[in-house]
């Protein structure tokens, strides 16, 4: 029996959509157990928020089974900590992929490779962005070429912290997508190309006064603010107390601003204008995880 932990991810951070992906410290946990016959997935209330074919762990673990016909394995995966908050931009469905993969592989004794768990994750998620960052942890940029994943761990700095914004309502990745516009402007990808580029070289340099700037983009942020209330509002408010730049995380409706060192005058001001709205925002300070998804032997 194991115990599964897999981090939230942030992904395109401004200027790197579908390319740049970040693992947060705010976890999923399963545990899986190997069981002669039964296939069951248990929830920590008793309660089935999702039903079998709506479950991205059940799926993806099937997924994997499933390339192996000839193996009977039954299994009762436990949900013990849902932590990652579903459809805000946090890369919920993306851990859930990891989640139940790493549980069949285990299932077949431990058969792939981490490189191949990641080009599964990819082609059921369908882009790489968050499975990898959340496998691997930390911040990552990722592509894929010739049906495989290419990928290349970023430095970030060990003193920034990641305010992470939360509202109560849902915004779908589909729906985040569907305004965007089918073309852009050479000008526009020269925009993006040159703020992606100075932001990976700031944050590995740590030239802080640059991370503002290059965390402009025109590829998706103007289109998908508009879909999240107050969403503006809040980014110049994060201007206003100082942080060094803010940015939609994923599809959103998560904001995210980066701070120093303990960011307390930030949480505690931003917190206040927050409770204000006319939705109810949470504010969580957490930082980058370095682990990715780990897991653990329990002996029974």
């Amino acid at each position: 029996m194991i115990k599964i932990k897999v981090p939230a991810t942030t992904a395109n951070v401004g200027p790197g959509f579908d390319t740049i992906g970040i693992a947060l410290d705010l976890y999923n946990t399963i545990t899986v157990k190997k069981e002669s016959e039964k296939r069951e997935f248990l929830w920590p209330d008793g309660s089935e928020p999702f039903p079998p074919k709506e479950n991205l762990i059940l799926q993806s673990c099937q997924y994997m089974l499933d390339k192996h016909p000839d193996i009977n394995i039954g299994f009762s995966i436990q949900m013990d900590e849902c932590n990652i908050p579903i459809s805000r931009g946090l890369g919920s469905s993306a851990a859930a992929i990891v989640s139940g993969l790493y549980a069949a592989n285990y299932l077949l004794d431990n058969r792939y490779a981490k490189e191949e768990i990641i080009n599964f994750a990819t082609e059921l998620e369908g882009h790489p962005d968050n499975v990898v960052p959340a496998i691997l942890g930390g911040m990552v940029i990722s592509t894929t070429e010739n049906e495989s994943v290419l990928f290349s761990s970023v430095t970030f700095p060990d003193d920034l912290i990641f305010n992470v914004m939360i509202p109560d309502f849902k915004l779908s990745t589909s729906l985040a997508r569907s305004v965007l516009p089918d073309s852009y402007s050479r000008k526009d990808c020269i925009m993006n190309i040159s703020r992606v580029s100075l932001l990976i070289n700031s944050l590995v340099t740590k030239d802080y006064e640059k991370i503002r700037p290059s965390l402009q983009d025109v590829i998706h942020q103007p289109y998908r603010l508009a879909l999240i209330n107050d969403g503006g509002s809040i980014m110049e408010k994060s201007k206003s107390l100082h942080a060094v730049g803010e940015f939609i995380s994923g599809a959103g409706p998560t904001l995210i601003a980066l701070t120093q060192d303990s960011g307390k005058h930030f949480k505690e001001a931003m917190s206040q204008y927050l409770s204000n709205l006319s939705d109810d925002w949470r504010l969580e300070q957490v930082r980058i995880s370095l682990d990715g998804t780990t897991s653990e032997v329990i002996y029974e």
